[in-house]
């Protein structure tokens, strides 16, 4: 991220700025934790990394890739390939099986629906939830929907994955069990980025780097 600025319309012509011209290099293959209070910029950050959204100015590469200016099928096809994204409140579909809401970022993919659905499975049967693959998202625990949107972030193998406030619905022993996929996702070559205010995230020893950020500028960064 280079000069990256974002900003807001919040009416009567006044615009909020949610990021000051924010420099930042990420390391591939850590766990990197963007900490903050509400309102410090952390998700804000992960859209624009995320290519979720755009930035108002500055630029932004993914790799050799840079993302600031392409047309939305592009960035689409880089979200869907790059990086897989696990949601504060999950954004599970309620009504449908879990097997079916982890497949459903593979659907504009070419794989075959057998070879997605296998995936699937052998997901859930890795983060210990394969037992529920036929039961509808809303009746899991909180810590099952969790790991039913881990999973669902890494059907299509992404390199990236993006966790805005993981543990905001875990108690503490559910925590620690994230913080063990998480650093498992990294031995496994993922590059993970996280927004958390939670001391049990940024305090942890498999965290790489912590970003403190304040008023959308970086304040701390070791």
């Amino acid at each position: 991220m280079q000069g990256v600025c974002k900003s807001f319309e919040t009416g009567s012509s006044r615009r909020f700025a949610a990021l000051n011209n924010i420099d930042a290099i990420i390391d591939g293959r850590s766990i990197t934790v963007f900490k903050g209070p509400s309102g410090s910029g952390k998700t804000t950050m992960l859209s624009l990394i995320g290519a979720m959204s755009r930035p108002t100015s500055g630029r932004i590469w993914v790799g050799d890739t840079e993302i600031t200016s392409l047309p939305e099928r592009f960035l689409s096809d880089i979200r869907c390939r790059r990086f897989g994204f696990v949601f504060q409140n999950y954004h599970l579909i309620r009504g449908v099986s879990v097997l079916e809401n982890i497949m459903v970022p593979a659907y504009p993919t070419q794989a075959s629906h057998r070879q997605v659905r296998q995936r699937a499975r052998a997901l859930l049967e890795q983060l210990e939830i394969g037992a529920k693959a036929g039961q509808r998202a809303e009746y899991l625990s909180g810590g099952e929907q969790q790991r039913a949107a881990i999973a669902r972030a890494l059907i299509n193998d992404p390199e990236f994955v993006i966790a805005d406030e993981p543990t905001a619905h875990l108690d503490t022993a559910l925590a620690g069990r994230f913080l063990d996929i998480v650093s498992g996702l990294k031995r496994a070559g993922k590059t993970v980025l996280m927004a958390s205010h939670d001391p049990l995230i940024f305090e942890s020893a498999t965290v790489d780097r912590v970003i403190e950020l304040r008023d959308g500028s970086i304040v701390k960064d070791p």
